[in-house]
């Protein structure tokens, strides 16, 4: 009897020993699966992540694209009307030229402002004229500039290309497009240092010439002016 309770007891020990190793086993084996449950989830929202990066990025090449398109348009439409106006200006009937431009023949003095420079180079006075008549530019006004000791033209057609642009810029924020041609005379004879400038222009620039003159001076800084 007490053998039999022994092999009993050793094969109850047994079977505990093989059952502890066996859930033993079980829960490694639980324990990778939910490792390998989290790397599949990982995956799924790794691979979630990367479409939706790459849509982005084709709807971001998308949009380049269309801008790109847009942009062309819009310069080849540019183009192609300041042929036009470039066209319709020369050869506009002679009784609808407007006299009140009274512009010089040194186009090295003139400077337009949103007007193409390779326009004002290329043609004539009268195309000139007919052009700013077209654009409406009939507010005519003469500034003088008496600051500056100039030495030769060259400093002129510096201060002329300076101040056509410094007017372009401080509209470009304003929703009326402003247009205009700045023309330079030289110094006379009896004032050396005195340079009259004539805006013929869609707008006012008095605020603009004033703000000019403070900048120059040291009394306005250029970034504040365009605020």
């Amino acid at each position: 009897m007490e053998n039999y309770l022994a092999n009993l007891t050793n094969d109850l020990r047994e079977s505990n020993k093989k059952l502890n190793y066996e859930n033993q086993s079980l829960q490694e084996e639980i324990i990778k699966l939910k490792e390998h449950i989290k790397v599949l989830e990982k995956s799924d929202y790794i691979d979630e992540l990367e479409f939706n990066i790459k849509t982005l990025q084709d709807a971001l090449k998308n949009e380049r694209q269309t801008q790109q398109i847009l942009k062309n348009d819009v310069e080849s439409l540019s183009k192609r009307l300041d042929e036009f106006l470039t066209l319709f200006a020369t050869y506009i009937n002679e009784d609808e030229e407007n006299n009140i431009y009274k512009i010089n023949n040194d186009k090295s003095l003139m400077f337009g402002v949103n007007i193409d420079s390779a326009f004002i180079k290329n043609s004539n006075p009268k195309a000139i004229r007919n052009y700013l008549n077209i654009l409406k530019c009939n507010n005519i006004q003469n500034f003088i500039i008496n600051d500056f000791q100039i030495q030769k033209k060259s400093d002129v057609i510096l201060i002329g290309e300076v101040f056509a642009d410094f007017i372009r810029l401080s509209n470009l924020n304003n929703e009326a497009h402003i247009y205009g041609l700045v023309e330079m005379s030289m110094p006379n004879v009896i004032n050396q240092n005195a340079i009259a400038i004539t805006f013929y222009g869609n707008k006012d620039i008095k605020e603009e010439f004033s703000k000019f003159k403070k900048i120059y001076s040291n009394q306005l800084n250029f970034k504040d002016s365009l605020e």
